[in-house]
């Protein structure tokens, strides 16, 4: 009888194992699907492919991924430059839904004067893909107090009409001359988390000290709101065209 009991438990066992393992094999059909495979192709592209800058100052490069309609999955990014340029990417993959990254450059201040090459490299497939860029470090200096008395010209304007910019002016956590060596006009670039800035003013005395001010949501390619202000205090909007660029960036 003893026997007969035992031979019953461990069969009973068996049975709820197996059960147990049906049971398991039916319930995998719920679990969460695998990432979706990459699989199509895509393109990058810069917004400008060179910029000048000099040492302790800063730059920025903005680069699109544009997806086929086959297109899935990420695009993976790593960059080769020279450590003293302290190149830094603000994602590290991008995606059909998100598309656009900045490169920020903020050279050492013991960086040689020269050109330095730049490149991005893309995975996607288990395949990578280049894309060049350069950066001219000059000799130069900045006047960071004059600007930033430019740009909170700006700031009761902002708060009162486009209040979803007011915290640019203390978020900030990179600033730089945009263009060295050009005088008459100064040209300041300030970016935040969210926002790449970019400031004008003419030096000369009223009424031609004009100043213009350029946002741009960086994660997107072009600006989203340009204003210029006279020397009466009166800003009102611009189209992209009458914001002065030099050096194609």
């Amino acid at each position: 009888m003893k026997t007969q009991l035992t031979i019953s438990s461990v069969l009973l066992l068996f049975l709820s194992s197996l059960f147990l393992s049906f049971i398991s094999s039916c319930s995998s059909s719920n679990d969460p699907v695998d990432p979706v495979k990459d699989a199509g192709d895509y393109t990058l592209t810069a917004k400008y492919d060179s910029v000048k800058t000099y040492p302790k100052g800063g730059g920025i490069f903005v680069i699109k991924m544009s997806p086929d309609n086959n297109f899935a999955g990420k695009v993976r990014l790593k960059i080769d430059a020279n450590s003293a340029l302290k190149a830094k990417l603000s994602k590290s993959e991008l995606s059909s839904k998100d598309s656009v990254i900045d490169i920020i450059l903020s050279p050492d201040e013991n960086i040689n004067y020269g050109s330095y090459p730049i490149k991005l490299i893309a995975s996607h497939k288990g395949t990578e893909r280049a894309l060049e860029m350069n950066a001219d470090i000059v000799q130069w200096g900045e006047n960071i107090n004059d600007a930033l008395e430019k740009l909170y010209q700006f700031r009761t304007w902002i708060i009162d009409n486009k209040s979803q910019y007011q915290n640019i002016f203390d978020e900030y956590v990179n600033s730089y001359s945009t263009y060295p060596n050009i005088l008459i006009v100064e040209h300041y670039t300030f970016i935040t988390e969210k926002y790449e800035i970019r400031l004008c003013y003419h030096v000369m005395i009223p009424p031609y000290d004009w100043s213009k001010l350029w946002i741009r949501s960086r994660n997107k390619m072009e600006p989203e709101l340009i204003v210029q202000r006279q020397t009466d205090g009166t800003i009102f909007n611009i189209p992209v065209t009458e914001y002065p660029i030099i050096f194609g960036y």
